[in-house]
Order: structure tokens, then C-alpha cells, then sequence
């Protein structure tokens, strides 16, 4: 079955476990790694750092891109996030507990990165879980 997404954000239906629509640039065989944030902790871009949030290096992946990640064998989704911060790997995920980044290490990945036309599509839906997220327990 499908897996679920750690992160909340949305984009574009996946169909075959990528995005139907919109996808600029894949990079597959991708080193992630795994780090947890403390609830005010806010990356290089100014975003805070939360489920649906990366590190990535912003030579390759600007800042404020929307991207889609899974495992290679497509057996974890981390699903849609922002790059809101500068990464060691070639992509760092947020967690929001030391155990789920421990849990997560090291994972071979899959990263799509959307054009920005799409993005914009999910822009609006995408800041109202953020918003949400920064004002339940924080």
C-alpha cells in the first residue's frame, strides 16, 4: 500500500510514486540524513524547521524550493517539504524528535524538484499548515 508522508505539505496528486505534474529535476541515489530542530529553531532561509522542512545545498536547490522525497525503494515517504535551510548531505530531513531523526538516519533518496508554477499552485494551501502547525503546542 501506499505509505503515508511524515511532512503535512501538499503538491500535485503521485501517481507511481512521483508527482503527476510539474517536476523540473529529479535526483535519485540521494544521501539524506536525518536531524531534529527544537520548536524555534529556524534555518538559513528563515523558515522554521519542522516536518516538511530540509537542508539542502542552495547552489543545487534554491532556497523556498517545493519538493517531493521518497526512499529509492519507495518504502518511506517524507513527501512534500520546503528547502529552508543549508545541508551536509545532499539533503538533510527534519524531524521533530531526536528518536524519529535516530529512526531515520541515513536513507538512500529521491528528490523531485517542482517548477515554480506548481509551486505557487500550493503555496497559499501549504502556508496555512505552517501557520497552523507554529500555533498548536508551540
Amino acid at each position: 500500500g501506499e505509505q503515508m508522508p511524515v511532512s503535512q505539505f501538499v503538491g500535485p496528486d503521485i501517481v507511481d510514486g512521483a508527482p503527476a505534474e510539474g517536476v523540473a529535476e529529479v535526483y535519485t541515489n540521494q544521501r539524506s540524513t536525518a536531524y531534529s530542530a527544537s520548536a524555534t529553531a529556524k534555518g538559513a532561509s528563515g523558515r522554521r524547521l519542522t516536518y516538511g522542512t530540509v537542508a539542502v545545498n542552495p547552489d543545487i536547490i534554491p532556497y523556498g524550493s517545493l519538493l517531493y522525497i521518497t526512499s529509492d525503494d519507495g518504502q518511506f515517504v517524507y513527501g512534500y517539504a520546503y528547502a529552508a535551510d543549508t545541508g551536509h548531505a545532499f539533503i538533510d530531513l527534519y524531524y521533530e524528535t531526536y528518536e524519529e531523526s535516530v529512526d531515520n538516519a541515513v536513507i538512500p533518496v529521491t528528490v523531485y524538484v517542482l517548477d515554480d508554477e506548481t509551486a505557487a499552485k500550493y503555496q497559499e494551501a501549504n502556508d496555512a499548515i505552517l501557520e497552523a502547525d507554529t500555533t498548536v503546542g508551540r
